[in-house]
């Protein structure tokens, strides 16, 4: 009885995650299809590669959307995109917190 009523509050924080996702999916730029709770990690071998990143830009272009967890990132690659993304879009790109964990899988490296 305990592993059942487990499983199916497991189920339930899934199904709830996979709805929240899918209905914040459409307020960014389109990316790979995020897992609930742990978002594209599976994808990125919970690494931020760069090789990792080229080849998802070649699928989805300059702008797109990663997810780290539960967390948004657009991704930003060229000097176009990232003129228009920090400049144009100031107002909207400014102000963000920094997350612990892009700190950790990033390193010390800037943008």
């Amino acid at each position: 009885m305990l592993i059942e009523g487990f499983l199916l509050f497991a189920l339930l924080v899934f199904a709830f995650q996979f709805l929240q996702l899918q209905r914040a999916k459409g307020r960014f730029p389109p990316g790979p299809f995020p897992l609930p709770i742990f978002g594209n990690l599976w994808l990125l071998n919970f690494a931020l590669k760069r090789e990792t990143l080229v080849k998802l830009t070649s699928i989805y272009g300059n702008i797109y959307t990663i997810w780290l967890g539960t967390t948004p990132v657009v991704v930003l690659n060229g000097y176009k995109a990232v003129k228009e993304g920090l400049v144009t879009y100031s107002e909207e790109t400014s102000g963000r917190p920094l997350m612990p964990l892009f700190m950790e899988l990033k390193g010390e490296k800037g943008l």
